[in-house]
């Protein structure tokens, strides 16, 4: 499986910190494997997918998975059970 880097990402890392600007991101087996200023990473024995994201901002973890099933968007705004 080839890993990927983001380069030059803003990153929000979710400990409340400022955002972090000119990040690289390496991506294996769909974990974050590493982190580092832009140009810092290693990678040259590896299979690696470059995206560089110059002024993208990158949140890991945040996946919307937002869905109603069963949902009534009725007037009332009441969930329909069946019942």
């Amino acid at each position: 499986m080839k890993s990927i880097l983001l380069q030059d990402v803003t990153l929000i890392d979710g400990s409340g910190r400022e955002p972090q600007a000119n990040m690289d991101v390496m991506i294996s087996e769909w974990r974050i494997s590493a982190l580092g200023r832009s140009g810092s990473l290693s990678f040259e024995h590896q299979d690696v997918e470059i995206y560089t994201l110059h002024g993208m901002t990158l949140l890991p973890g945040l996946i919307d998975c937002h869905v109603h099933i069963f949902a009534d968007a009725g007037p009332e705004g009441r969930i329909n059970s069946g019942e």
